[in-house]
């Protein structure tokens, strides 16, 4: 990437911060920096000293490869926590999970949400089934997601199974009072409420990615601020590893692979080593299933369902979903995206994508 960069802010971190206005932009400053100066890599030393200018988190270098690729491409950390402020009033419609199961019902499938959690309130059961296992321990055995209410850095995400009133999962079993007030003091440390949903099951193309986790389509909807029409800026599949657990971050071993947004072709899988950089692979480290050319199934009707989501919200100018896909090919909805940016700019630096660039450069800089 010799060539400089047109389209991107070059952003002086620490002179920026003394223009910020409203308490969103302060917000993200606030956890930008915590995060920085709270990591363990390149505590010190000029690198790390430009790449707090340039809002970037210090695993960033080696990720990235900033020894041989310009900087200026590549959204930063601290760009990438003012992302959602480009929808403006409209921002928290695409954020809030319960909100937008409602406003996707119509485009896809969305988890069944079963219960909420709120901040020192007693936990409202929304389903029959939910109520029954609460009030009767009896009921019908289920799968569930549990998650704040509200997507972002805070808070905890876990799945449980139940039956007959009686939880287990994330370490432990019991009643399903005793899931209630763990999920309490969940609330209370992130001071955000929690929801009870569906765990969707995917299908077997996900499942044949790797078993062992949910894996996900994470996507990038934006529109041209010219003309107004749709596109789907990105599409990333993320993929799970024996090192990442049931995390899907890639510097905890998550495996992330581009998906042409034309063809639903996959390309070549990344991982991260933060000791000895970026590597690609044709197939899955630990399975060896061969990924990279694989394609996502259904993905012309997949496409076009994404553009009739932007098309039809037409007060959002960028949004950010999970999907996982269903058995039937279709379109299954985790959530706002938990999207680390990262696994799509190892493909491509985000800002080398125009419609995305713009909408950055004119809605949230």
């Amino acid at each position: 990437m010799s060539t400089k960069s047109t389209l991107p802010l070059k952003i002086d971190h620490k002179s920026y911060i003394k223009t910020l206005t409203g308490d969103d932009k302060y917000l993200a400053w606030k956890q930008f920096s915590d995060a920085f100066w709270n990591s363990e890599t390149l505590r010190s030393g000029a690198r790390s000293e430009f790449l707090f200018r340039r809002g970037f988190l210090r695993d960033k270098w080696v990720i990235y490869g900033f020894d041989n690729n310009d900087p200026e491409y590549f959204l930063s950390d601290f760009q990438a926590a003012q992302i959602n402020q480009a929808n403006g009033i409209y921002a928290n419609v695409f954020q809030d999970r319960m909100l937008l199961c409602h406003t996707l019902a119509g485009y896809c499938t969305v988890p069944e949400i079963h219960a909420l959690r709120g901040l020192d309130a007693e936990e409202v059961s929304l389903t029959q089934a939910w109520h029954g296992h609460r009030t009767e321990a009896k009921g019908p055995a289920m799968e569930v997601m549990i998650q704040p209410l509200l997507a972002g850095p805070r808070g905890k995400a876990a799945a449980v199974r139940i039956k007959n009133g009686r939880f287990e999962g994330i370490g432990k079993s019991g009643d399903m009072e005793l899931l209630s007030n763990i999920v309490r003091d969940w609330s209370k440390a992130s001071r955000v409420p929690y929801l009870f949903t569906q765990n969707l099951r995917q299908g077997a193309f996900m499942q044949e990615l790797y078993p062992d986790t949910q894996n996900r389509l994470s996507v990038i909807l934006g529109r041209n601020l010219d003309n107004w029409d749709p596109e789907v800026i990105a599409a990333t599949m993320r993929i799970g590893s024996a090192r990442s657990g049931g995390n899907l971050d890639m510097v905890q071993g998550g495996l992330s692979a581009p998906v042409d947004v034309d063809t639903g072709l996959l390309g070549q899988v990344a991982q991260v080593d933060i000791d000895t950089g970026l590597s690609f692979l044709e197939e899955h480290p630990d399975t060896g299933t061969r990924i990279a050319g694989m394609t996502v199934p259904n993905w012309d009707e997949i496409r076009s369902e994404l553009l009739r989501i932007m098309d039809e919200s037409s007060y959002m100018r960028i949004a950010l979903l999970d999907f996982t896909i269903l058995e039937d090919g279709k379109l299954g909805l985790l959530g706002p995206s938990q999207l680390d940016l990262s696994a799509v700019q190892v493909h491509q630096p985000l800002l080398r994508k125009k419609v995305f660039a713009e909408t950055m450069r004119k809605l949230t800089l």
